[in-house]
């Protein structure tokens, strides 16, 4: 499953977990944080916009070790999906459609026998809000996710409110629960036995779609002007102490993103392994507790050693990580050819 924090991120981390496993414990993960008290007095624009995480697909084509943390844009050509999921997006005044197609979804498990999980929105109960989430029994690329949903919408006898439904590229906001009504809104039979997954035959006659994804072009790798800077090792040292007091870097999406430029320029032979090493430990220090400055030193060098193998063996990988030095840390301490 492929998952951010919220909207904001730009890459997504997958966890591997059976997809109707997964929902299960966001929905636990939700109710503990509202139990918790972690979610009291919060403005709901923050909650959407900051504290909302966001389910993108199952997997992607094709993937491998190096897929762990992905390009969201990249999941736009890899995406696929094992889980079916409907945006109840339903206003005031139309409660009653909206549990009329709820019911009728509580119907459809029982007839089928298959897992289901429902969750009401943040805006719930203002709004009659919620999304619904059905599983297959195997992946699910764009041609496929299509007939799936207009199956699914076909047994529902409804017009889907989101016409995003029908695309495997679509994310969705996982759920966030800020009052108990909200918690007595939530169905979920993901753990009985008795209910197993759809079968892929169920939609397979349906009417199929062109796919909307091209074929992957050749690529062409292009260097850097600031693959050929060379800096002392006393401002390579500086710009990393100036990272690391940046809040960014703990994210571990963005401080993985630094570190497939370290292993660049060590690739580039801009600095050395010994040097190398040496960030990560500066890198570390964006903690200000020591237990966990420790542990991040012994893992910073751990992923580090892990991702410059993998980029030695992936060019296209390799010129896709940004230049170390094009970091505005770094780049103060660059001066080409006609700067004055």
């Amino acid at each position: 499953m492929y998952v951010t924090k919220n909207l904001y991120e730009g890459y997504a981390t997958f966890i591997d977990v059976p997809d109707h496993e997964f929902f299960h414990h966001a929905i636990q993960a939700a109710i503990v944080r509202l139990q918790e008290g972690h979610m009291d007095l919060l403005d709901v624009d923050k909650i959407k916009q900051e504290l909302t995480p966001v389910v993108y697909c199952s997997s992607v084509i094709s993937k491998t070790k190096d897929d762990d943390i992905i390009a969201r844009t990249e999941l736009n050509q890899r995406s696929t999906k094992k889980y079916l999921i409907i945006d109840a997006d339903y206003n005031i005044g139309e409660e009653d459609e909206s549990n009329r197609v709820r019911n009728r979804l509580l119907e459809l498990s029982e007839e089928l026998k298959c897992k289901l999980i429902l969750y009401p929105t943040v805006s719930y109960p203002l709004k009659p809000r919620f999304r619904a989430v059905l599983f297959a029994n195997r992946s699910m690329g764009d041609v496929a996710y299509h007939q799936a949903m207009t199956w699914l919408y076909e047994q529902l006898g409804v017009d889907a409110t989101d016409k995003n439904d029908f695309r495997v590229t679509t994310n969705h906001n996982l759920p966030v629960f800020t009052n108990d009504k909200q918690l007595d809104a939530i169905y979920d039979n993901t753990e009985n036995n008795e209910y197993g997954l759809l079968d892929n035959a169920l939609w397979k006659l349906y009417p199929k779609i062109k796919s909307n994804r091209s074929k992957k072009k050749q690529f062409i790798p292009a260097k850097s002007k600031y693959d050929d800077v060379k800096l002392g090792r006393f401002h390579v040292i500086q710009g990393a102490k100036l990272l690391a007091k940046e809040s960014e870097m703990l994210d571990y999406s963005y401080f993985w993103k630094i570190v497939h430029s370290v292993a660049r320029a060590e690739i580039m032979e801009q600095i050395t392994n010994e040097l190398a090493l040496t960030l990560m430990d500066i890198f570390a220090s964006a903690t200000t507790d020591e237990a966990t400055k420790n542990e991040w030193e012994y893992s910073n060098r751990l992923e580090y050693n892990k991702t410059l193998n993998s980029l030695r063996g992936n060019e296209e990988r390799l010129y896709k990580a940004k230049p170390l030095f094009s970091y505005d840390e770094w780049k103060q301490y660059v001066k080409f050819e006609g700067d004055n």
